[in-house]
């Protein structure tokens, strides 16, 4: 999925096999159908696309003016570090590990400046490109930070387990853009269900074959917003979190997701 060069080849086959639709999940998958789709005039339906307008897929997310439109998974940033400050209400500095060069990582960061301003709060930035800086990335934080935030972005998903071990070791915790973070040890997040969310998409793309302009369709998100509290990586690090929170979670994790599956309570 994070691989500029197989979503760009995965396309242009789709695109010489002259298919009805493409299904693209996540920015570089759906940057690459779109050009690969233009000139034989191909709908694109994504999902899990952070910013589609900035990624150079959509004119707008009203009427997007292209062949292109889908579900957009922008994550509630500010949610994310409101909830953060609650829980760890001492935090000063907030870190974040990012691929620079996925533009909807950087729209992410850019929104995280933006609360941390109207929070009173700072953001430091630490970038990876490739998945052997993605380490060493994390260690630059090391006192630098009070929390670290993770956001959607490909590359650090796929990796997230070198950045949860680099943090759990110096007991610093780690909030997530996504609930699979939580799963995997970061000690909150928000974010979506991700079927659902398919679902969305899958939705549209049926009103398309039947006949809908992807040029008029307008961008959707999805409307339940979700809150992972992981209790065993609070505990890793020293963390109590406030029993008010566990009310509003939708999800509890009870373990650190490694080899074996995780245990969560959803409700």
């Amino acid at each position: 999925m994070g691989s500029v060069n197989a979503c760009q080849t995965i396309a242009k086959h789709f695109a010489q096999d002259d298919v009805d639709l493409i299904i693209a999940l996540a920015t570089p998958a759906v940057q690459a159908a779109a050009e690969a789709a233009y000139s034989r005039d191909i709908p694109v339906v994504f999902a899990a696309v952070t910013e589609p307008q900035a990624a150079g897929v959509v004119n707008d997310w009203q009427k997007p003016g292209t062949q292109v439109t889908g579900v957009s998974d922008l994550t509630p940033v500010w949610a994310l570090m409101e909830m953060a400050l609650e829980i760890m209400p001492d935090t000063q500095n907030i870190g974040v590990v990012y691929n620079d060069e996925e533009v909807n990582s950087v729209i992410q960061v850019d929104l995280s400046k933006e609360a941390a301003t109207a929070l009173d709060v700072n953001v430091v930035e630490s970038v990876a490109r490739k998945r052997a800086e993605i380490t060493p990335a994390a260690e630059a934080l090391i006192g630098k930070v009070d929390v670290i935030w993770i956001p959607t972005d490909n590359l650090i998903l796929e990796a997230f387990d070198s950045i949860y071990r680099v943090m759990e070791n110096s007991q610093i915790p780690v909030i997530g853009a996504s609930t699979q973070f939580a799963a995997q040890g970061a000690l909150c997040a928000t974010g979506f269900e991700y079927y659902d969310l398919g679902f969305q998409a899958g939705i549209m793309v049926a009103e398309i074959l039947r006949g809908a302009d992807p040029a008029v369709t307008p961008v959707q998100q999805p409307t339940d917003i979700l809150i992972a509290i992981n209790l065993k990586a609070a505990e890793n690090i020293g963390y109590h979190i406030p029993f008010e929170f566990l009310l509003m979670a939708d999800e509890l994790y009870f373990e650190v997701e490694r080899e074996q599956p995780y245990t969560k309570i959803r409700k």
